[in-house]
C-alpha cells in the first residue's frame, strides 16, 4: 500500500524515478500468487489515486486481476471493486477474455518459426 501512496507524490513534486520505482515494487508485488484478500482495496486506491494516463500501473492490477479471475469473480470486495472502477472491471474482462487467444496465437507462431528454422537448416 505504501508503494501507491509515493506513487502519486511524484507527479506533485515532479520525481519521475520514484514513480517508476514505486510502480516495479507493485509489479513485483503482483508476480507473486499467494496475496492476501485486502488486494480489492489495494486496486481501488490505484484507480483512486492515479488518473487514467497511467496505464503502467492500472494495466499491471487488471492483468494481475484477470489472471486471477476466478478467484476475483468469487470475491466480494473485488466485485464491488469492479463495479466502481467500469474501465478495471472492463480491463478485467477484455484480458480474461483474449489472453487465452492471444497466447494461443503466440504459441502458434512460435512454432511456424521453428519449423521454418528447421526448413532453414534442412
Amino acid at each position: 500500500m505504501n508503494s501507491l501512496v509515493v506513487y502519486a507524490i511524484p507527479d506533485k513534486y515532479g520525481v519521475p524515478e520514484l514513480k517508476l520505482l514505486a510502480q516495479q515494487k507493485l509489479e513485483a508485488l503482483l508476480l507473486t500468487d499467494n496475496l492476501v484478500n485486502s488486494l480489492a482495496d489495494v486496486f481501488d486506491m490505484v484507480f483512486k489515486s492515479t488518473p487514467n494516463y497511467h496505464t503502467a500501473l492500472r494495466n499491471a492490477a487488471a492483468n494481475w486481476c484477470a489472471r486471477k479471475s476466478r478467484a476475483v469473480a468469487k470475491d466480494n470486495n473485488f466485485a464491488s471493486v469492479l463495479k466502481h472502477h467500469e474501465d478495471l472491471g472492463l480491463t478485467v474482462l477484455q484480458d480474461t477474455l483474449l489472453r487465452p487467444h492471444e497466447e494461443s496465437r503466440q504459441a502458434s507462431e512460435a512454432r511456424t518459426r521453428e519449423l521454418d528454422e528447421r526448413k532453414m537448416r534442412s
